[in-house]
């Protein structure tokens, strides 16, 4: 509710004890990695979109929220491949595409950037 009314940083502390509360809990743990991510903090959102992983390793949006935090970190071939796992469990996310074009135009792979928006659209 915090984050929704636009006090990011007073719903980081309530995200945290959610997690510490249902350490099982995926969705803690991907809302809090968002949170974090949002907040700038991409080493702790990573740790936690990878925690989410763990419990629901089948979560494309999971892998693709990963590899947006992995790309603006600059560790591209690392985000290529989150964007890739997306991509393997739901083949139409269209984000997906759409963000490994991006990085594949960035990495000098226009032919397979132009599929990749083309799929996307």
């Amino acid at each position: 509710m915090l984050k929704n009314m636009g006090r990011d940083s007073d719903a980081l502390l309530p995200m945290q004890k959610a997690v510490e509360l249902s350490p099982d809990d995926a969705g803690a743990y991907f809302n809090l990695a968002i949170a974090l991510q949002e907040a700038g903090r991409l080493d702790q959102a990573e740790r936690n979109y990878r925690n989410a992983l763990k419990i629901t390793p089948d979560n494309p949006e999971a892998y693709n929220y990963l590899a947006n935090t992995l790309y603006q970190m600059g560790r591209l071939d690392e985000a290529e491949a989150s964007y890739l796992q997306a991509l393997r469990l739901r083949p139409d996310y269209a984000d997906a595409h759409n963000n490994l074009a991006n990085i594949l135009l960035e990495k000098g792979r226009p032919e397979e950037a132009e599929a990749n928006y083309r799929h996307a659209l």
